[in-house]
């Protein structure tokens, strides 16, 4: 086919979609990801070209090379840097096989950045989560834009806690719709891999009180979702604010507590599951991790103050300070 022909647009990448999770069984997310983390470098190229389109013969070794090196001064992580490269390839190997182009694949050409082992993530302490789940509302004055900074703050102190208490993936949790509540959550994660996920008494209760007082606020056509924000990578027209990453980060900045990444929660809930002598194949289910290894790599003790002190803000009924808004 003709480079002409190979034109990077909606309807290529509804193929590529199509091809992907038909032919070669790969789940929904992983093409997403694919289309997503390719389309970096390509709305970065069509402003490098000065071109509205792109084809698939214009994205080449130097191209590629060029955004690594733009990407590297940016300071974007190695390992996106390295999904970048692996993207643009799934795309050339899509036209090779489905379309029958027969040009170079220039991303094999390119060596992607190495990645070292996996650094697990540090938990949150006792007194940073102590610091977020008591941050103080802004005072009631009546007004509506007051209520509504109330309730954002109170539905981003359930979805911290809730993380930090279930260890669910950011977008296992944003898939999650109300029907899937009570006692457990069932969860539709990366890979396409489902589990349930038990909720304890409190945070049960939490959650309940969520649905009534705060997610009718926000949601105005209701598509059944329990988060009722954006989704984990933002794109979800009709839901205000925004993603769940972003809003948590911010409410952790609130309450001065820095460093917030999504997988520094599951750390905390494997960690506090681990002291309470839930053995560790229980721990792996909960986390939804395919090799009991993967969990060990979160698992460390916690002293006993430590344990005590998350215990405590686990109990805490911080929900009532938000009743009757």
């Amino acid at each position: 086919m003709s480079g002409e022909a190979l034109l990077l647009d909606d309807d290529f990448f509804r193929r590529f979609r199509a091809w992907e999770t038909s032919e070669l069984g790969h789940s929904p997310v992983t093409a997403h990801n694919y289309i997503r983390q390719s389309g970096w470098l390509l709305d970065w190229a069509r402003g490098e070209l000065g071109l509205r389109r792109i084809t698939l013969p214009q994205v080449t070794e130097d191209l590629i090379r060029a955004w690594l090196a733009h990407a590297e001064e940016r300071g974007l992580a190695k390992r996106t840097r390295k999904g970048v490269v692996l993207s643009l390839r799934a795309l050339f190997t899509f036209a090779g096989k489905v379309l029958h182009y027969d040009g170079p694949n220039a991303a094999r050409e390119v060596r992607y950045p190495k990645v070292h082992r996996m650094e697990y993530p540090h938990p949150f302490r006792a007194s940073e989560i102590r610091a977020v789940m008591d941050l103080p509302l802004p005072a009631w004055d009546g007004r509506e834009t007051t209520k509504r900074q109330r309730l954002i703050i109170l539905r981003d102190k359930w979805a911290f806690r809730f993380l930090l208490e279930t260890g669910a993936r950011v977008g296992g949790f944003t898939r999650a719709t109300v029907a899937d509540v009570d006692p457990e959550i069932h969860l539709l994660e990366k890979g396409a891999r489902e589990r349930d996920v038990h909720l304890g008494p409190s945070l049960l209760e939490a959650t309940r009180w969520y649905l009534g007082e705060v997610r009718p606020y926000f949601v105005r056509d209701d598509d059944g979702r329990l988060w009722c924000g954006r989704n984990a990578t933002g794109k979800a027209p009709g839901r205000p604010g925004d993603s769940l990453g972003d809003a948590l980060k911010r409410l952790c900045l609130m309450a001065g507590v820095e460093g917030f990444r999504p997988h520094r929660c599951r750390a905390t809930a494997a960690r506090v599951m681990f002291r309470r002598g839930v053995p560790l194949r229980a721990i792996q289910t909960q986390l939804g991790h395919a090799d009991v290894s993967t969990t060990l790599g979160y698992i460390a003790v916690l002293d006993d103050e430590e344990a005590k002190a998350i215990d405590d803000v686990f109990q805490d009924r911080w929900w009532e300070s938000g009743t009757g808004i």
